[in-house]
């Protein structure tokens, strides 16, 4: 005996639960494999999953690193006939600004009537702002600020289609050592207890004007002020390597022995060591943030146009930014007169504030290790719809 599937594959009875739901998972920047990675192995245990890589995504490249199955397309091949026959959703994860196959997967998956779902990993990505007259047949949220930015901008889609889930990759954050992570880094970078450390960690130069704005400032107000370390995005360190070692020259020369090697430390391993973490707008920042790192964004002038251009807002969308200085548990610096605050952040009452601020329930969503599990409850709900 065969029956017809939810997608109109014929199968036989027998074997229907031998089958697994197929469910086609669109990868772009570096942020939305680093969002699904996590959960790929449960993914692939439920779901017959198809990986499509953005061909000009950096998500591409560290999928090959670790040698899982995907495939590279643009994401057109999806518009010929039956190319998403059997496909239970269609589950897209952002792009940035390499959203092509992002794009051309949503239009496809409402060309052949297939639910199709958006997952935001961080604020805001910049596809929702590409198409801002579609509305999937579901949105995973990274935070409430985020689902209720995306219910005014894309009327029409119900509130129950929309989920609050966090974002997987900042699950162990919930497990992290913060204590004896810094004494680990701080002791490897010889730095001594007594010294104040400051560390940058850039976003890609493509965003913003690095030196003139960001570095500019930053060696005006830490020179003979306290230890400082910068480490550059790895796009600009691939694509622009004799610029970077200009920078990093500039920095030798004008802050001598305030400049820390920072080995092969990053993320929050490196992060955790810093008395304050400057960041652009980057979940770097984000993750230091609530592990109660004091953190400042550095949002000046071309941050504040590029998000504008590329990501269809103003300033960034942080809700740990955006209730104003008093409920927020990071530092926001739109102007450089305003760089000098960065002062406040190696105050004892900065780091008591933050921390306060940090036991709210909206900010918890965010670092409570249960994201994972919200995710993959989400797809099993779109899956079984």
């Amino acid at each position: 005996m065969k029956i017809k599937s939810r997608r109109g594959v014929e199968t036989k009875t027998k074997e229907v639960a031998l089958i697994k739901p197929k469910v086609v998972l669109v990868v772009g920047d570096m942020g939305a494999w680093q969002y699904f990675a996590p959960i790929m192995p449960e993914l692939t245990r439920r779901y017959e999953v198809e990986l499509l890589a953005d061909p000009k995504g950096a998500a591409k490249n560290e999928i090959e690193k670790v040698g899982v199955s995907h495939r590279v397309t643009d994401g057109k091949d999806l518009f010929e006939t039956g190319a998403l026959d059997g496909v239970y959703s269609v589950l897209c994860g952002t792009a940035g600004k390499t959203f092509e196959l992002w794009e051309n997967a949503s239009q496809a998956a409402i060309n052949h009537d297939v639910p199709f779902a958006w997952f935001g990993y961080f604020y805001s990505s910049g596809c929702e702002a590409q198409m801002l007259g579609c509305n999937p047949n579901y949105f995973a949220a990274f935070d409430t600020d985020t689902a209720a930015r995306f219910m005014t901008e894309h009327l029409g889609i119900y509130e129950d289609r929309i989920r609050i889930v966090g974002n997987p990759s900042f699950d162990a954050i919930a497990s992290f050592d913060v204590a004896t992570a810094r004494y680990r880094t701080r002791e490897a970078l010889s730095l001594k207890e007594s010294e104040q450390f400051v560390c940058y960690s850039a976003s890609s130069m493509e965003q913003f004007s690095l030196e003139r704005e960001s570095l500019n400032n930053l060696i005006s107000w830490v020179k003979g002020r306290a230890r400082f370390a910068a480490r550059f995005h790895p796009a600009d360190e691939k694509n622009k390597p004799e610029y970077i070692a200009r920078l990093r020259k500039r920095l030798s020369d004008e802050l001598g022995p305030q400049m820390v090697d920072t080995k092969e430390y990053k993320g929050l391993e490196l992060a955790v060591a810093a008395d304050v973490f400057v960041t652009d707008y980057s979940t770097e920042g984000v993750r230091a943030c609530l592990v109660g790192i004091p953190t400042a964004f550095l949002m000046l002038k071309t941050s504040q146009e590029y998000l504008h251009r590329a990501k269809g807002s103003q300033h960034p969308h942080f809700s740990i930014l955006d209730d104003g200085p008093a409920m927020a548990p990071a530092l926001g610096i739109y102007e450089p007169k305003k760089v000098k605050d960065l002062s406040l952040a190696l105050t004892p009452e900065w780091r008591r504030r933050q921390e306060k601020v940090l036991r709210q329930p909206r900010f918890q969503v965010l670092c409570d290790g249960h994201a994972g599990e919200r995710v993959l409850e989400f797809i099993e709900k779109i899956v079984g719809e």
